[in-house]
């Protein structure tokens, strides 16, 4: 596709809306899933990240989720993370936090959670909003699905890493138990995966790092 110059045609597809748009950037996602430079450059430089962004912003669950998906291949890419960021990517993924849908979820963590590795400016912007990541997050880790959980997780570790602010507005959140529960697992059973008890144990050591009051909260 991508040698074929069929990344502008998708990319138009996106931008048309209606279920032209929902096949698109599924096709979209599907390209970028190799991550390989060459198809991340050539959505970028077609306008992906701006028309995947209004996809997210006024499409339809499904649409929306494919969409989250391209985006958070996209975003490991630090030129993208800047184009998304820019065209309110941020905020467009932390409202589809709130999704009934499992899928949308997990995508949508996992786009945060690739926007904000490496980039302590897009951390900064997402955790304080608004709308602030930190309240979403913290209930996808709440009732969200196994794979929802650990990209939420992820997305955790990465907005508190030396983010004091961030910190004290995760536990006012609520954020300390739940993420304790990933630790211990449910009803007994040993956690989802190894991912998401290691995301859930950095993040919980980011905010002990801080505080002696934070570190009281935790122990």
């Amino acid at each position: 596709i991508v040698a074929a110059g069929g990344i502008k045609a998708l990319v138009a597809g996106v931008k048309r809306g209606g279920p032209t748009a929902q096949f698109a950037a599924a096709a979209c996602w599907d390209v970028s899933a190799s991550c390989e430079p060459s198809a991340l450059a050539s959505i970028a430089a077609a306008g992906g990240p701006a028309a995947l962004v209004q996809l997210l912003k006024a499409g339809d669950v499904k649409g929306q989720t494919n969409a989250a998906g391209a985006l958070r291949n996209l975003a490991k890419h630090p030129e993208n993370q800047r184009a998304i960021m820019d065209h309110g990517g941020g905020a467009a993924l932390v409202a589809l936090l709130g999704s009934s849908e499992a899928r949308a979820q997990n995508q949508a963590g996992g786009a945060l959670r690739n926007l904000t590795v490496g980039n302590p400016e897009n951390a900064r912007a997402i955790a304080a909003g608004p709308p602030s990541a930190l309240g979403p997050l913290v209930g996808v880790l709440r009732s969200g699905g196994v794979k929802a959980k650990e990209q939420a997780a992820a997305a955790l570790c990465n907005l508190t890493l030396s983010n004091p602010q961030a910190q004290a507005a995760l536990i006012d959140v609520g954020g300390l138990p739940p993420l304790a529960a990933l630790l211990q697992g449910e009803d007994g059973k040993p956690p989802a995966s190894d991912g998401t008890e290691e995301h859930a144990a950095g993040t919980l050591a980011n905010v002990a790092s801080t505080v002696n009051e934070y570190r009281h909260r935790i122990f």
